[in-house]
């Protein structure tokens, strides 16, 4: 039987997900209503799931995320740790039984940052350089401090929060709320209109979803009436958005980098504020993300750690293990112009047979290590007909919103 860092993994639907922090000393089980089955190693970085329904990646994968949320409340209100799934896209992996046998998928996630700079000198007439001026002096202002949060919190829900509280602060300041003798204005009212002042000052269109509505409008119906009475509100005759559910967690953090855009327009009219940025062309992108299509993909059973290897100087087995290396059969997704999604499949017997436990894995280009990943622990594959290797890779300049939330 298939197993990781010792543990048996069980013969149907099963996952390995990575935590944020090692929460148990001693292992806990915790068995879920439908039959499957949470399991926590003592001190460990991962748990595993067992018994998850499903024949194909994405439904076990989905089950997987899903049975251990729900088992790690279980967990925490019997006596047990408050623990957290690591949000921040880490490897994973899964294993499913279908027509075509039982398949086991090693996934990793990137989301590299690329930066330049650029140096640009002003010169007079006789070739000398003038004084440089001053940079201009900013005023404090009560919305940098939730939009520095924002940017620096780990957690999407309290990203997202403080991110609506810098848009509320500046415009509170740009377009004050009118209050009667009895009454003060209604806040949906006041952020409608201030959102309609605000957009004959910034063009608010690139910050909107799509929508028949002015760029205003749109705004308002997703971020306040949808995303914040849903996230700050729990009541249960309500919508609500939960944390670390997986089928909301893109749509919040998509529009989350939309509107700390929206701030920093904001913030630039009003303020004079110049937050750092960065961006990477489509065409720059693809070409390094080509390295997915052209290259070959490798396991290894080597133990080294990538903290003890040079940054940017890996190697294929740097203490001298074996390793595998196989060619990208498929590229899965090439939708969006900054991301690229590829698997590649071998024979699991035949991996099994040369490296007998997998510790590593990576991409090769042009036989030297472009991208490489550790496993929390060894896996093997007794059992398995088929090993994938999925890497996945987003890209954005440095200086752009956050995306990478661990929680």
């Amino acid at each position: 039987m298939a197993s990781f860092d010792r543990i048996p993994l069980s013969p149907d639907g099963c996952a390995v997900l990575k935590l944020a922090g090692s929460p148990v000393s001693t292992p806990q089980t915790v068995q879920i209503e439908d039959g499957s089955e949470l399991f926590l190693p003592a001190n460990s970085p991962f748990l595993v799931l067992r018994g998850l329904h499903g024949d194909t990646f994405d439904e076990v994968y989905d089950a997987a995320r899903s049975t251990a949320n729900h088992g790690l409340d279980l967990l925490h209100s019997n006596h047990g740790s408050a623990a957290l799934l690591d949000q921040n896209d880490s490897a994973a992996v899964v294993k499913w039984t279908s027509d075509n046998g039982v398949t086991a998928r090693i996934v990793s996630y990137a989301r590299p940052k690329i930066a330049g700079n650029a140096h640009i000198e002003v010169r007079n007439a006789d070739g000398t350089l003038p004084p440089e001026p001053k940079p201009p002096t900013l005023d404090s202002h009560p919305s940098m401090r939730y939009y520095r949060i924002a940017e620096a919190t780990s957690d999407l829900f309290d990203s997202f929060r403080n991110t609506y509280l810098a848009i509320e602060s500046i415009l509170s300041s740009m377009v004050p709320s009118r209050a009667s003798e009895s009454l003060p204005e209604r806040e949906s009212a006041w952020l409608k209109r201030a959102l309609q002042e605000a957009a004959t000052i910034v063009d608010l269109t690139q910050y909107a979803p799509p929508s028949d509505k002015s760029p205003a409008n749109a705004i308002f119906d997703e971020m306040y009436a949808q995303f914040r009475t849903s996230i700050f509100h729990a009541k249960a005759d309500r919508d609500v958005l939960t944390p670390q559910n997986d089928h909301d967690r893109e749509r919040i953090a998509e529009a989350r980098a939309r509107y700390a855009y929206m701030y920093r327009a904001l913030a630039f009219q009003h303020l004079g504020s110049r937050y750092a940025s960065a961006s990477l062309s489509e065409y720059g992108a693809r070409l390094m993300l080509d390295v997915l299509d052209r290259g070959d993909f490798f396991v290894s059973n080597d133990p080294t750690l990538m903290a003890d290897e040079p940054d940017g100087q890996w190697q294929l087995a740097p203490a001298g293990g074996q390793h595998y290396v196989f060619p990208a059969s498929a590229t899965v997704d090439r939708s969006h112009p900054h991301r690229s999604i590829a698997v590649a499949s071998a024979d699991a017997v035949e991996a099994l047979a040369h490296v007998g436990e997998i510790r590593r894995f990576g991409t090769l280009s042009n036989g030297i290590v472009a991208m490489v990943e550790e496993l929390s622990g060894p896996m093997t594959l007794e059992g398995v007909d088929r090993l994938e290797v999925s890497f996945a890779i987003d890209m954005r300049g440095a200086g752009a919103p956050r995306l990478d939330f661990s929680s």
